[in-house]
Formats: C-alpha cells, structure tokens, sequence
C-alpha cells in the first residue's frame, strides 16, 4: 500500500494473488451495479422532469430547483465507468477514495441546495397549477417516481455508499479509508442540509410530489 499525495492505493502483491471470494465479488458488484441503477434515475429526473418543466419556470427558479444537478449526473458516469474497469480487482478500492477526494465534491453544492430545492418546489405546487399538472403527468409517465423523490436521489445515494462497503470490510478487504473517504463527504453533506429532517420512507405515495407535503424523506 502506498499514498500518494491525500488519497491512500492499494495495489494488489505481485508474489501472491488470491481469487476473491464469491462474497467479495458480490459486494463489489453491488456497489457497481446499484451506482448504474442511481445513474438511470437521475437520467429519469431529466428526461421526465427537468426537459419539460424548465421552460416554465425562470432562470432563478431553474437554478434554485435544479442546482449543479447536470454535474452530479457527470460525476455518476465517471464513477460508473471507472468501476466498470476496476471492479474486479482492489483498484476498485482507489478510485473510490480518488473519487471522494476530487469530482464527487459535486454533491455538497447540490445538497447544499435541497432546502431551498424542496421548499421552492412546495410553493410553485401550491401556486401554479400549470406547474403542478406538468409535474403530475410527469410522474404517471415514469412508474410514479416523483420529483421530490428524483430530487433526493443524490443525497441518498451518498449516504447509502458507505454502508455498501461494509460487507467487503467484514470480509477483511482494506476498504476502511475507502469508507472514511465517503462518510467524510457525507458528513460535509449533511452539515450543509442541517435543516433537513431524514426520516425513513419507501412509501411512493409519501414520495409523491402531487401531495404537496412540506416534509421530505431521506432513505438512509
């Protein structure tokens, strides 16, 4: 193992090499597999929600909705990619705390923003019903996946990667800076939402933006 500048490699010996487990396959492969799966929603948030409602709503208001949602859906890819090369092997490990430590600092100016996002989006349900039937047709178009939710998809994923990376450190694997790297920048998202109150919920009606409800579930 060797450090380069902040972030910690590990690199597989040369001398001896020993096949994973079936258990350490699956755990890495849940990690790729459930990022790709994140990456579909947020391509839901686009697709269903961001295209046709922008052009009602001002650039403030597109802005204060949105945020840097663009550049989170580019640093999903970029994880995606890189664990679809390294997934196999330990390298996997590096580019996740590569990955903490540079472009996945995209999250913290999002979640920065997910008060003003929600309450924003509360007040133009409640007062532009234009708005609000967009939204609506949206979710039917999508399985019920509502905006709220779509919205919230960056900080739970966050959350939730950690506690992916738990089975492969009770299996022995050398993920334990990969998982402070991470709760590191969660614990920077969570400061920067201290407003936010997370309360479990997988409930899609709960999740639903055509209820117009003031509060908003993280599913951590």
């Amino acid at each position: 193992m060797r450090k380069v500048g902040k972030s910690i490699f590990y690199e597989d010996s040369e001398e001896v090499k020993q096949e994973p487990s079936d258990g350490i396959v699956e755990a890495r492969n849940a990690i790729l597999v459930t990022e790709a799966e994140y990456l579909g929603h947020l391509k839901v948030l686009t697709e269903a929600y961001i295209k046709p409602l922008t052009p009602m709503l001002s650039d403030i208001e597109s802005q204060q909705l949105f945020g840097n949602i663009e550049s989170v859906i580019k640093s999903s890819e970029k994880l995606v990619e890189e664990l679809s090369m390294t997934w196999t092997s330990n390298d996997m490990y590096n580019v996740v705390v590569e990955a903490a430590a540079t472009y996945l600092h995209e999250y913290v100016q999002y979640c920065s923003g997910l008060p003003t996002a929600l309450s924003l989006l509360e007040r133009l349900l409640n007062e532009r019903e234009e708005f609000r039937d967009k939204v609506c047709e949206s979710e039917g178009n999508v399985r019920g996946i509502g905006l709220q939710s779509c919205l919230l998809k960056p900080f739970q994923r966050l959350t939730r990667l950690p506690l992916l990376f738990e089975p492969l450190k009770s299996a022995g694997e050398p993920v334990t800076p990969v998982i402070s790297a991470i709760t590191k920048l969660v614990e920077e998202c969570n400061n920067s939402v201290e407003e936010v109150s997370c309360t479990p919920s997988n409930s899609n009606n709960e999740n639903s933006s055509c209820r117009r409800s003031s509060s908003f579930y993280v599913d951590l």
